[in-house]
């Protein structure tokens, strides 16, 4: 109890888990009428019955859509709440700390993520539902959100085990043994500089596939971007937005010491797999092209920038 008092004294924290909860229980109203649509609806039918189903799939649609636009906003309150809470753990410095002391940290990260970006792309297919003529994808998108919902529901379990299971009192690893330099092979047995160059060879061919419009292949180098993203900012670029070579982490990046750029760096990759994976679901027309094209081009520019500024002034690397 003394640990569930310390954590919830935390503002951040006690918002975070309030705010989660109150989206869960609307998305739990919105489940309940979404699996009675599914059951009751026809497609090709004109009973009075059909026009009350679709009358409720618009509240149905209000619901999930405002529900999903805050849960999006609230992953900046968990990752702050994460660092905020690592002043009261021994040993954290930073949400590394944190994330690596709790029994689910890694998973709910990783899961939230995910959860973000699937967020973003039933609220693109319902607003494509609602501009085509007879709700092209009408049923797929409750499929969809049913799905989701249970993706939601099990980050929210995970979310609330996590901060229930940390402790005050047993001492942690900080980000500086956890990311320590003492990992020599990643990919196939490739070196980090190596893999930094793959990291540049993908965008690339993002960028490539986009125009040709192979959104399959598109569909499988967005994903490889996002394992390969998240390694080559730990190993890599964290140590030139830290200018130094031992430290090496994706939570510190968030602080106010780093003008919190980690938030902008985040925000760009998940917004540009997500436009990705929206010209995967429907088309690749030239106006997804410019905005897959800019926002991956966003994110180079912001994961690249210090460490074009750091050769540039020292004319060396780390």
């Amino acid at each position: 109890m003394d640990t569930l008092n310390e954590i919830l004294s935390s503002p951040a924290i006690s918002l975070e888990l309030f705010l989660s909860t109150f989206v869960l229980f609307f998305l739990s109203i919105a489940l309940y009428f979404s699996v009675y649509i599914l059951l009751k609806y026809k497609k090709d039918a004109t009973s009075s019955q059909q026009y009350e189903l679709e009358k409720k799939s618009f509240l149905l649609s209000s619901i999930v859509k405002i529900s999903l636009i805050v849960y999006i906003f609230l992953f900046g309150l968990f990752a702050f709440s994460i660092d905020d809470v690592s002043a009261l753990i021994p040993g954290a410095m930073c949400g590394a700390g944190v994330v690596g002391s709790g029994e689910f940290g890694t998973s709910l990260v990783a899961l939230k993520f995910i959860a973000i970006i699937l967020s973003m792309l039933w609220i693109s297919i319902d607003i494509q539902d609602q501009k085509g003529e007879n709700f092209p994808y009408f049923q797929k998108k409750l499929y969809f959100f049913l799905f989701l919902y249970f993706l939601l529901f099990l980050t929210w379990l995970l979310e609330v085990n996590f901060f229930m299971s940390l402790s005050m009192e047993e001492p942690v690893l900080c980000c500086s043994n956890i990311y320590k330099a003492d990992t020599n092979s990643f990919l196939f047995g490739m070196d980090i500089v190596e893999v930094v160059v793959l990291f540049y060879a993908t965008y690339l061919s993002i960028l490539i596939s986009t125009y040709l419009q192979k959104r399959t292949l598109l569909f499988f180098l967005s994903i490889v971007f996002l394992y390969l993203a998240y390694i080559s900012i730990v190993y890599f670029f964290s140590t030139y937005i830290y200018e130094l070579p031992t430290h090496k982490c994706p939570y510190c990046i968030l602080s106010k010491e780093y003008y919190f750029i980690g938030y902008f760096i985040y925000a760009s990759l998940i917004i540009a797999t997500y436009y990705a994976l929206y010209g995967v679901m429907f088309s690749l027309k030239t106006k997804t092209q410019k905005k897959i094209v800019i926002a991956y081009s966003v994110f180079i520019f912001l994961i690249s920038l210090k460490y074009i500024y750091y050769y540039l002034i020292n004319n060396t690397l780390l």
